[in-house]
């Protein structure tokens, strides 16, 4: 009687064992790691969204798995993919929103920055870049000979140069707070495919995009120009410049880190409109020089110091210029000027008082070590 007992105990409490009744087998899902977004062009108010994820099934050919379809918003694009993929989609993955230039430009970037983070399983801090001169599914469909998996090789590329000082790559978040913040525009990284025609399996760095007040990008910022925007942004880090200054009538090229920027920004507003004067003093080290010149002598030192300064002065002062002519303040003096004169800014419309405003450069050069004199050939 006690054995038939325990042996229905024992029956009974098998019924309050958890077991996986609703498993998901990861082969079952679609880890998206990179989207690509492009106009369509046979209906200006659909988009074309494509998504790379990768196959993790051992029978699978390829490395990624790609899917493209037409939707006029995220969700139906996504409910589209999920049809076509037949799989369950998942967000939380992704590491890449790859945007075509004529996308960015149209402002319909920014109504998906901003569908997107309203999905709550949405990776926040998926990164931003747009491609010029071609479109996104050309970038998700690429197999770089070293990395063929580009939901691997994108965001490495991207990370590599923001690791290194060279290019900021902002987030979808870090894009969506500055949009939202009076008084300066956010930026992305521009892309774009390299190789022979019939053969394009590249991608570098060729730039970044600004944005103004509306959410369309207005211009591109140069790979000479992302460093005086560094150096006023305060991102980057440790900056690495080559640049030319003129010594003895002829242009020497000239290499080194600029290892900290303090950066003080003023401004007043004279006869209603904002003047601004930014003041820079910059450490420079380990620089690298065609000069036959005694690099003891502190002369020398200081007369390097000051050919910097002119350099860095004026190549701000052209990047600057830049900005105020696509309405775009990308630095965030706005920011400045909105906190020191609060009662003139309210109200005001600031892409136009940018373009107005009248802005003036200063920089000192403070060289603290050189590190190569290269006596030039004649």
């Amino acid at each position: 009687m006690t054995r038939k007992f325990l042996l229905l105990l024992l029956c009974s409490l098998l019924l309050f064992v958890g077991g996986c009744w609703d498993i998901l087998l990861i082969e079952d899902l679609a880890l998206i790691q990179v989207i690509g977004f492009d106009e369509d062009p046979e209906d200006s108010e659909l988009m074309a969204v494509t998504i790379a994820c990768p196959t993790l099934s051992e029978k699978a050919t390829a490395s990624m798995f790609k899917v493209t379809v037409k939707a006029k918003s995220i969700n139906q694009a996504l409910i589209n993919a999920q049809r076509q993929a037949g799989r369950n989609l998942v967000l939380g993955q992704t590491t890449v929103l790859v945007f075509s230039e004529q996308f960015a430009r149209s402002g319909k970037m920014n109504e998906v920055v901003r569908q997107l983070a309203l999905l709550r399983d949405m990776n926040a801090n998926a990164m931003l870049a747009v491609v010029q001169d071609a479109p996104a599914q050309h970038v998700l469909q690429l197999e770089n000979p070293v990395e063929t998996r580009i939901g691997v090789f994108l965001p490495n590329l991207l990370e590599r140069n923001q690791y290194r000082g060279l290019t900021p790559t902002p987030t979808a978040t870090e894009y969506w707070n500055k949009h939202h913040t009076l008084g300066i525009d956010p930026v992305a990284p521009i892309i774009q495919i390299t190789g022979h025609e019939d053969e394009k399996k590249g991608l570098v760095i060729a730039g970044l995009g600004v944005f103004n007040s509306a959410g369309k990008m207005t211009g591109i910022l140069t790979d000479n120009e992302i460093l005086p925007y560094q150096m006023l942004s305060g991102e980057g880090g440790r900056l690495r410049f080559t640049t030319e200054v003129k010594i003895r009538n002829e242009r020497r090229t000239v290499a080194g880190y600029i290892e900290n920027v303090k950066c003080k920004i003023k401004s007043e507003i004279k006869n209603n409109k904002p003047s601004i004067d930014i003041s820079l003093k910059l450490f420079v080290d380990g620089v690298d020089i065609e000069w036959d010149a005694n690099v003891l002598d502190h002369k020398v030192i200081d007369k390097l110091g000051q050919l910097l300064a002119q350099d860095f002065q004026g190549n701000i002062q052209e990047m600057l210029e830049k900005t105020q002519n696509w309405q775009a303040d990308c630095i965030g003096l706005g920011r400045r000027v909105r906190v020191q004169h609060p009662k003139w800014f309210k109200g005001k419309d600031w892409a136009e008082e940018y373009k107005k405003c009248e802005i003036s450069v200063t920089a000192e050069v403070t060289v603290r070590r050189i590190g190569t004199l290269v006596e030039p050939q004649n």
